[in-house]
């Protein structure tokens, strides 16, 4: 099966003389049964490189191949390279006229495919009662660990008074903790959602 696939579109490192330098590299390809069609040792490939505002050129390729097409012999025409990008770029330009057909087909039918998972996937949305994560179990566990360091802090000062006398100003200190933290875990216990029931949005 002959297909028309992007090879690679991206912002990199080009430059070996200035490697801080941003520029954008641009590959589109005739494949068949998966690779990369060749005759001769010239690959069916439209090549392109330049600068970053060069990359809005390219953004739907296969849709604006005329302009992509000119763009790419263009820079074939300027660019000194042991590749023989122009060589590329007729290659290309033969084969898709040769093969229109089969390539337009064969793209009409993966883009239907597409189509028809995206369709599925908003009807799924759709049929959703909500879009909002869930936040009960999180709730919960974050004000039971929360209680658990409050918990903490009860038996530490229960366990120092255990070795204080009662009518000392340090065991009435730390009654009062006892107590503070003793009322904040109510509070959190108060808040904890015991059962989570779905409701309509």
């Amino acid at each position: 099966m002959k297909e028309i696939k992007l090879v690679q579109s991206y912002i990199g490192n080009f430059n070996w003389g200035n490697p801080s330098e941003k520029s954008f590299s641009f590959s589109l390809g005739l494949y068949e049964d998966n690779k990369l069609i060749e005759e001769n040792g010239i690959k069916a490939v439209l090549q392109y490189s330049g600068d970053l505002e060069d990359e809005s050129d390219f953004e739907e390729p296969i849709d604006n191949i005329e302009t992509v097409f000119d763009l790419c012999f263009k820079y074939s025409n300027k660019v000194w390279s042991t590749t023989n990008y122009k060589a590329q770029c007729l290659l290309f330009g033969k084969l898709y006229i040769q093969y229109f057909y089969e390539l337009d087909t064969n793209l009409l039918e993966k883009r239907k495919i597409k189509l028809q998972r995206d369709l599925e996937e908003i009807q799924r949305k759709l049929l959703q009662t909500g879009i909002l994560n869930d936040l009960t179990y999180q709730f919960n566990h974050t004000l039971n660990n929360q209680i658990k360091d409050y918990q903490k802090s009860i038996d530490y000062y229960t366990k120092e008074n255990s070795q204080l006398k009662e009518d000392s100003e340090k065991f009435f200190k730390n009654q009062d903790q006892i107590l503070s933290y003793q009322n904040k875990i109510n509070e959190l216990n108060s808040l904890i959602v015991k059962e989570y029931l779905n409701q309509e949005l």
